[in-house]
């Protein structure tokens, strides 16, 4: 890994190798905020691209924050950490769409791959957008007022009008991208899933977890990723969980994840409605964003996962929990999980009364029907590498860079 010194200038980002041959492609991917989902999928996708034969000379653009937060010891390329996308968003927003183009025209560059920001516009060179999900368009202020406008107005227009390629993380978003966008982007467009990481764990560390937080095996129910109210459908699981008490009175449900700047207020009144009132008292408590190793003994420890967002774009939460063996409550309304977890999972519908809802969970979870969920969890989560998944970017990235013009 070679990381190139940073600069304030728009057009000077560092001095790259010399050109061979190999086509020379660049990545661009950062995050504001805490490593969330958009985070795991960066570090785990390079980080299987840097373990790749090497088939180009491969640049990642990213910023410092992500940079802190994400590990790129295999990487084999370089970083380039412009000071511009540490500035405010418009500044950084400005450097994306005007002058890395240019920039990369510039340098010799074959193609712009936006793995996690999808706003390029007038390049003069082939653009990859990578299309997480479009559920902006599906629920009303999902990111929150501003975002939500930035996103619908902005960000995937222009991605999805001047990206030479779109690869969508599931067919459920190359769907979406088709009922907005027109029938006309299903020839540019790649279904490419995500993969799922590796973080295997023995059984005196999930112990050990489990004792660090006052949990006991199959006595607490899971819910992992951002806290999101709405865009999580969190209340719909409190309900959910309390239905389930009825059941196992002696349950305890589990949050993990951290709080993105764009649903931080939703998130702390969440929070403190959970803290305030009497009923949850010692049974539902937040953990705060954990590291790979204990949200993987969290996995294995737990009784199920609460899933019950209505929209996803892939739902890594579903793959990382069926690879440790933990069964998926999920929402049946949510194409991406009922396209990932499908019969491996626990579907619910959230328009019927949770006591309903529970006892089908509880029939689902007794010993003989885990019995025929468990293969099935590791048939599917033996389906999503991101080993696979490298290879095949590279395979759509080669293709457009050597196409260029």
């Amino acid at each position: 890994m070679t990381l190139v010194a940073e600069s304030d200038s728009r057009e000077d980002v560092g001095s790259l190798a010399p050109d061979t041959e190999s086509p020379r492609v660049l990545l661009c991917g950062w995050y504001r905020g805490p490593k969330l989902g958009v985070g795991i999928y960066l570090e785990q996708l390079l980080t299987a691209l840097g373990n790749a034969p090497e088939t180009a000379q491969w640049t990642l653009i990213t910023n410092t924050n992500t940079l802190s937060q994400t590990s790129f010891s295999n990487w084999r390329g370089e970083i380039v950490t412009p000071a511009w996308l540490d500035k405010d968003f418009a500044r950084s927003l400005s450097f994306s769409i005007f002058s890395l183009p240019r920039w990369a025209e510039k340098k010799g560059y074959s193609a712009i791959v936006m793995l996690t920001n999808p706003v390029c516009l007038f390049s003069p060179i082939p653009v990859i957008s990578v299309i997480h999900d479009l559920n902006e368009f599906a629920t009303s202020q999902k990111y929150g007022f501003w975002r939500t406008l930035y996103r619908k107005r902005l960000m995937l227009p222009s991605a999805i009008h001047n990206s030479r390629r779109l690869i969508a993380v599931s067919e459920t978003t190359a769907r979406q991208i088709r009922a907005v966008f027109g029938e006309a982007t299903a020839t540019r467009t790649a279904v490419i899933h995500n993969g799922v990481a590796n973080v295997p764990v023995v059984e005196s560390e999930i112990a050990a977890t489990l004792r660090e937080t006052n949990l006991s095996r199959d006595n607490y129910y899971l819910i992992p990723g951002r806290i999101d109210p709405r865009g999580k459908n969190l209340y719909k699981a409190l309900e959910l969980f309390d239905a389930l008490r009825a059941h196992h009175p002696e349950s305890h449900l589990v949050l993990i994840g951290g709080v993105d700047s764009f649903a931080r207020s939703e998130a702390e009144s969440f929070l403190n409605d959970i803290a305030g009132n009497p009923r949850w008292k010692g049974r539902v408590f937040y953990a705060g964003f954990v590291d790979e190793k204990t949200k993987a003994c969290l996995y294995a420890g737990a009784k199920a996962v609460l899933f019950l967002s209505r929209h996803e774009g892939f739902g890594l939460p579903i793959v990382e929990a069926f690879s440790h063996g933990c069964p998926v409550i999920y929402n049946k309304d949510c194409g991406a999980s009922c396209e990932i977890a499908g019969s491996a999972g626990i579907p619910v519908d959230d328009a019927m009364p949770m006591t309903e809802a529970a006892s089908t969970v509880m029939s689902a979870l007794s010993h003989a029907s885990l019995a025929v969920l468990r293969p099935k969890m590791a048939e599917v989560a033996a389906q999503y590498s991101w080993s696979k998944a490298a290879r095949v970017y590279i395979d759509q990235i080669m293709a457009t860079a050597r196409r260029r013009g």
